[in-house]
């Protein structure tokens, strides 16, 4: 919970801004598509990123490289793990509310409007909601859900919130609500809790690919580790991680049970990411034989294929497409290797001859 002195200060500027006129639309850029969307959370931040300009869309290319496993987590396949909305690198700034609802309805704070009046002042807004009151969602008047959303804008002609994350087609796409749908998403929450993030794009930092952390990535990922401070005991990294992902897909052919697409989807996207990337380097960086982005296009192909297969077995369930699946994944195991490996010297000797110019 937040401190008295800091409430007070929140309920002086709600009571300050019921004077102000009124903004009657306001939409934060947003992407629909974002290089990553297996994950709702982190989505969030990377539609939000990406709508704010190529130079960011670029910064991002020395990220989401690298792969882990955690076999004690649900999402037991994911990207290393980043600091939220990159606050530690000072590409946002984010303030934090949290409130039991019934203190938060005590100090009498018009929510809507402190909301609007936050994305007025270009900060995006995360938070948990229960889902039951939320129209398009799968728990829409069906069960309680607790669970993350975001919003970028509002429309008060229509008196609706604009946000974005997966509806109940499984789809991630922008969609909309009420404002007293929102309010009682939030006031109905039945652990009486009230949390909002309010993030905005720092603008006044320079946005641009860092060389050495995009090579320090690919390390990593060559050599299955993770060199970052949050790295766990227990955790597997890089070619490893993608190893595990094979026998996690052959438990499936003994136990037919549903298996989880986000996984083939988030390989599918870093692969897509990984090959962006590539012609990035291309162009902007160090040349790349000319091959490369043929071969690596037929990993993209493959890990597409993988994701196609998980879906198509979990309608028929038929381990025959699982068994597809292991033949294409360690094919993508073994030409990664080869092909990012290239790379990897490539970019070794880049950053090299770059500091032997320096101390020239």
């Amino acid at each position: 919970m937040i401190a008295a002195n800091t409430a007070i200060q929140i309920v002086m500027y709600a009571n300050m801004i019921n004077n102000m006129e009124t903004i009657m639309i306001k939409e934060l850029p947003i992407v629909e598509h974002p290089i990553v969307e297996a994950f709702q959370r982190r989505a969030f931040e990377l539609s939000a990123f990406q709508a704010n300009g190529q130079d960011i869309i670029e910064w991002l290319y020395g990220k989401y490289l690298n792969c882990m496993y955690t076999p004690i987590l649900r999402e037991k396949f994911n990207y290393t793990r980043y600091d939220n909305w990159f606050v530690g690198e000072n590409a946002t700034l984010v303030s934090k509310i949290k409130f039991n609802v019934s203190t938060f309805k005590k100090l009498k704070i018009d929510l809507i409007q402190f909301v609007c009046e936050m994305l007025d002042n270009d900060n995006y807004i995360f938070g948990y909601y229960d889902e039951f009151y939320i129209p398009n969602k799968i728990a829409y008047e069906s069960h309680h859900f607790r669970h993350d959303f975001m919003i970028y804008g509002y429309d008060n002609y229509k008196r609706k919130f604009l946000s974005i994350g997966y509806t109940i087609n499984r789809n991630y796409e922008k969609f909309e609500f009420t404002f007293e749908q929102f309010v009682e998403s939030i006031y109905e929450m039945q652990d009486n809790s009230l949390t909002l993030h309010f993030c905005k794009i720092n603008k006044k930092i320079k946005f641009e690919t860092n060389i050495k952390e995009l090579y320090g990535e690919l390390d990593d990922f060559l050599h299955s580790r993770n060199r970052r401070p949050l790295s766990d005991i227990g955790r597997v990294y890089g070619l490893d991680a993608e190893r595990e992902y094979i026998n996690y897909i052959k438990s499936f052919i003994e136990t037919k049970e549903q298996i989880d697409v986000r996984f083939s989807r988030l390989f599918m996207e870093l692969k897509n990411l990984m090959l962006v990337r590539l012609q990035y380097i291309n162009a902007n960086v160090c040349k790349l034989r000319d091959d490369i982005f043929v071969e690596y296009q037929e990993i993209v192909d493959s890990a597409r294929v993988i994701h196609c297969l998980f879906m198509k077995y979990n309608i028929l369930r038929n381990t025959d497409d699982l068994v597809k699946t292991i033949t294409y994944q360690n094919n993508i195991i073994n030409k990664e290797q080869e092909v990012l490996y290239d790379v990897y010297k490539r970019l070794k000797k880049y950053l090299e001859d770059g500091e032997n110019e320096g101390s020239n």
